[in-house]
């Protein structure tokens, strides 16, 4: 990055900046607001006692539970550490399998609802639900990010939140077009999300 830089080359970063260029801009989507809009959402629909299964190795996944918090703060909802389940991108391969299926519905039973990192691991959630004889959102609503193809399948249906990626490449674009028009130029932009509701949120109102 440093000799892109010596080198005059306009940089836009997506979704998270170098800690080591701190001015430099930055395009991506909001995650902490994301969270907080999950939040709302599920107690909109009488949840109260939330949990939670982030990524603690990148920046989303720390963001995504900010927001979750503060949403959850913000409401008077409620939501206890030992309902937060925490990984690495390492541990997705054994964390799902069968093995582990005890020791994440224990984390999970005080519970109506759950956030995950994104769709991929609420797929992987419901199937762990699945395993044990449980339904969603009849026994437990589940909540992703990202809006990918878990989200949408039959298999899943996930209520779950939207960033317009277009949006976000087209603003990046825009961004280095400035870059090259003024050197000088820096700014940091974020894209609202959208939640994209479906069937994996019980209402308990």
């Amino acid at each position: 990055y440093q000799a892109l830089r010596q080198r005059g080359l306009p940089m836009t970063f997506l979704h998270g900046s170098c800690r080591e260029l701190p001015d430099a801009f930055c395009v991506g989507d909001d995650n902490y607001g994301g969270g907080y809009l999950l939040a709302g959402h599920l107690i909109r629909n009488g949840h109260q006692t939330i949990a939670g299964i982030f990524k603690s190795d990148d920046i989303q996944g720390v963001k995504r539970y900010e927001g979750v918090v503060k949403g959850m703060q913000k409401n008077d909802g409620h939501i206890k550490d030992d309902c937060i389940l925490w990984y690495t991108t390492e541990d997705v391969r054994y964390l799902f399998e069968g093995s582990m299926d005890e020791m994440i519905l224990k984390r999970l039973a005080d519970s109506t609802a759950v956030v995950c990192y994104n769709d991929e691991i609420a797929a992987k959630l419901i199937d762990v639900l699945r395993r044990a004889g449980r339904r969603v959102p009849d026994d437990l609503s589940v909540v992703g990010f990202d809006n990918s193809p878990f989200a949408g399948s039959q298999l899943y249906n996930l209520t779950t939140v939207t960033y317009p990626a277009a949006d976000i490449g087209e603003t990046a674009a825009n961004v280095l077009m400035r870059c090259l028009e003024d050197p000088e130029h820096r700014e940091h932009i974020k894209i609202k999300p959208n939640i994209v509701e479906r069937g994996s949120v019980r209402c308990l109102k």
